[in-house]
């Protein structure tokens, strides 16, 4: 394994192509393998003939332009052991891994462990990338039989290099995920790691095979292609087989993923959702799930959150064996980061299939969703620039306009920006006495309780939530300090969704578990909640008076 690095550290040296250095290496190994070594100064030609796969051929010929020995020639001081050693797990020497399409090795791993392949069984990496997964799952069970799909014809070869250097029986074709690649054959266990973030928008219905068009018709108008990946992964299971994919936490709660998620549970297709830790891949920091697939007719689903459950490295993170060893537990028991939810209960959460929304509830004393306590959610005001430039007014009147940045310190700082009228069209968006205002994009989240004075009629910004709540079981302060504490907080974070700019839907925003205590009880932490915001804005007029009182200081002549 030294010598495995070493070798990446003269490839990096050499060249910062990774597919030029796997075509470098297998040639030196096949030099070698050959005893071809005495023949250095033959023509390239002599040497790309020892070669005797068609596609890998003309992918090492490609790789090597011009037919440029010097790179190989380099290699023969390394020894044949530590040539293989490099190419059968490139991807986790190199290093620099950016350019680099590989599930991580600790996911293999992972995923070998609750598949649990066995000998003569037929296993399927659905878009198999660099073919990490198959050389994992082969080292792991020899006797098992293996196949891969996948589109790019570079790693198609780059995985066949690999494969050649075993005595595995290994069958990969380079094809579209979506299709049949192996007619009238289907497998006893698949994985899959399918390209982030790709949308139904960007792939030609058209170009979808008859079958899984019809089949699958009613729901192509998801948002995202993840289901119907899902969908293939789960027509090619033989009957008792297990699938597991990579999944991102939007395909598990967006509302126009809604209607695909139904869909799996209604058939009785899912049987566990594993949140992993985020920092897992080299190319993002994006936080993503592990789904089971298989016949589950117990209509029970295992949620995990797994999302502490790793090694902090200082680019990427990594799961441990020990790491493994307590997701794996977590799939057998119930505990506090375990839980089982029937098929019922997940279709009232609006089908999500985020662990968390189902583990805060168990973690939470008389939890209850936030929704049984809402009367009415409203996005702000969708006014544009130009709009809001038309009705602004220098003088006061009785209309205002309430921004985000208006919101500091847990409270409205006046003054708001006053306005010539509000238009009917936005009347509605109008914030009314004990309203919960919500940040909806980005953290720290903003929260606040609305109090409009008599007669003054308060617009809201699109960048807010305005919750209007059912105040015979919720007190308005009781709830801003439940979302203002760290329960609260970690929840709205674990709903929000994207990385860039976290944001939070209406349906998830419905999802968040709040503790259900007694009216009376409320109002008391509300009470208390009040009287420590009064001293704090008391704290920090003096606070502004005692900054204005150093400007002063400095004797005047």
């Amino acid at each position: 394994m030294k010598m495995a690095w070493e070798l990446a550290n003269h490839f990096r040296g050499e060249t910062g192509d990774f597919v030029k250095a796997v075509a470098s290496a297998y040639l030196a190994y096949l030099m070698k393998e050959k005893g071809a070594e005495a023949g250095l100064n033959e023509h390239s030609d002599v040497i790309f003939g020892l070669i005797s796969d068609e596609q890998i051929r003309l992918f090492v010929t490609r790789s090597l332009t011009g037919g440029d020995m010097q790179a190989v020639f380099s290699l023969l001081q390394f020894s044949k052991e530590d040539l293989k050693t490099f190419l059968l797990h490139a991807e986790e020497y190199w290093g620099s891994k950016e350019d680099v399409n590989s599930t991580p090795a600790c996911i293999c791993r992972l995923v070998g462990k609750i598949l649990n392949i066995q000998p003569q069984e037929k296993v399927l990496d659905n878009c198999s990338g660099l073919g990490a997964f198959l050389i994992h799952s082969f080292e792991d069970q020899p006797r098992a039989e293996y196949f891969g799909i996948e589109f790019n014809r570079d790693l198609v070869a780059i995985s066949k290099i690999k494969v050649s250097l075993t005595e595995g029986q290994f069958n990969i074709v380079e094809g579209n995920a979506l299709d049949k690649n192996f007619q009238d054959s289907s497998f006893d266990k698949i994985f899959a790691h399918y390209p982030f973030g790709l949308r139904l928008r960007s792939v030609n219905a058209e170009e979808l095979t008859q079958d899984l068009y019809e089949d699958y018709r009613e729901l192509i108008n998801g948002a995202s292609v993840d289901w119907i990946f899902n969908f293939r992964l789960c027509q090619m299971l033989a009957k008792g087989g297990v699938g597991a994919a990579i999944a991102t936490l939007g395909s598990l709660v967006n509302t126009t993923d809604k209607v695909q998620r139904k869909f799996f549970l209604e058939n009785n297709l899912v049987k566990a959702v594993i949140k992993l830790p985020a920092k897992l891949f080299s190319y993002t920091s994006i936080q993503c799930a592990l789904v089971v697939f298989g016949k589950n007719e117990e209509r029970r689903v295992r949620f995990i959150d797994a999302s502490q459950q790793f090694v902090a490295g200082r680019r990427q993170n990594d799961l441990s064996e020990e790491n493994i060893s307590q997701i794996l537990s977590m799939l057998q028991q119930e505990g506090d980061y375990s839980c089982e939810a029937g098929y019922d209960e997940i279709a009232e959460k609006q089908y999500s299939l985020d662990p968390s929304r189902y583990l805060e509830e168990e973690r939470i004393k008389d939890g209850v969703r936030f929704g049984e306590v809402i009367e009415k959610i409203t996005r702000g005001a969708p006014c544009t620039a130009r709009e809001l430039d038309a009705i602004t007014s220098s003088v006061p009147t009785n209309f205002q306009y309430l921004m985000l940045t208006n919101i500091r310190g847990g409270d409205i700082q006046e003054p708001l920006p006053y306005l010539k009228e509000i238009p009917e069209k936005y009347q509605k968006y109008c914030i009314g006495e004990g309203d919960i205002l919500l940040s909806k994009n980005g953290y720290p989240f903003k929260v606040a309780v609305a109090s409009p004075r008599a007669g003054q009629q308060v617009l809201a910004n699109g960048n807010l939530y305005v919750i209007a709540l059912d105040r015979e079981k919720v007190d308005p302060y009781y709830i801003k300090a439940f979302l203002e504490s760290e329960k609260g907080i970690a929840q709205l974070k674990k709903l929000s969704v994207g990385t860039t700019m976290p944001n939070i839907g209406v349906a998830q925003l419905n999802t968040l578990v709040i503790p259900m205590r007694p009216l009376e009880e409320q109002k008391e932490i509300a009470l208390q909640y009040r009287t420590a915001l009064e001293r704090i804005k008391a704290l920090r007029m003096e606070l502004e008076d005692e900054e204005s009182a150093l400007k002063t200081l400095f004797p005047t002549e």
